[in-house]
């Protein structure tokens, strides 16, 4: 259980960096720009860098980076977030 919950932290770690682009998108859908873009910088940022330091990341989630480099920050973060928390659900199984 030690080891699931160590390699499962990285994982935990991106959920809230996704969940935290929800929030961008919703400041965006308010009208909020320059919120939404300080949100989006520190989230995608975080989730570059959780991916450099965790390479399983990318193993999972081969598609999350592509949408990172994209030119439009905008995407469904839902289907990141479902298989982020379907892969903590597996290791804590």
């Amino acid at each position: 259980m030690g080891d699931a919950a160590g390699r499962d932290l990285p994982f935990i770690a991106l959920i809230a960096w996704l969940r935290d682009c929800v929030s961008a998108f919703d400041a965006a859908d308010r009208g909020y720009q320059d919120e939404a873009q300080r949100i989006f910088a520190e989230a995608f940022a975080g989730m570059r860098a959780l991916m450099d330091d965790e390479p399983a990341i990318d193993e999972v989630i081969p598609e999350l980076r592509r949408r990172l480099d994209d030119d439009n920050p905008y995407f469904d973060t839902a289907e990141f977030i479902t298989r982020a928390q379907a892969h903590v659900d597996a290791l804590r199984g």
